[in-house]
């Protein structure tokens, strides 16, 4: 399991990853400390796409539109504002 994102000039580029919602303060501290934040990754806004929602679990489903770019009902495809660490050596 690699813990962050190498960054890519590609408009293709993608990663699979585990999507976290509603952490607190603490727990994001706690994440930059064990990502060494600022050493090895930058914790960096970015946007992820869910390309199929309609098979994730309804509660997931909720969490993903409630916290996504469509205000309709449509599961095809969402895009999120979210936050990742991203390599920063080379």
């Amino acid at each position: 399991v690699y813990p962050g994102v190498i960054p890519s000039t590609s408009t293709s580029a993608s990663v699979e990853g585990a999507l976290l919602f509603d952490l607190s303060s603490l727990e994001l501290k706690l994440l930059d400390y064990f990502e060494e934040e600022g050493v090895d990754y930058e914790r960096t806004d970015i946007q992820v796409q869910i390309p199929d929602v309609s098979s994730l679990d309804e509660d997931i489903q909720t969490l993903v539109t409630n916290n996504s770019n469509k205000d309709d009902n449509y599961l095809s495809s969402r895009i999120l504002k979210t936050q990742a660490y991203i390599w920063l050596k080379d």
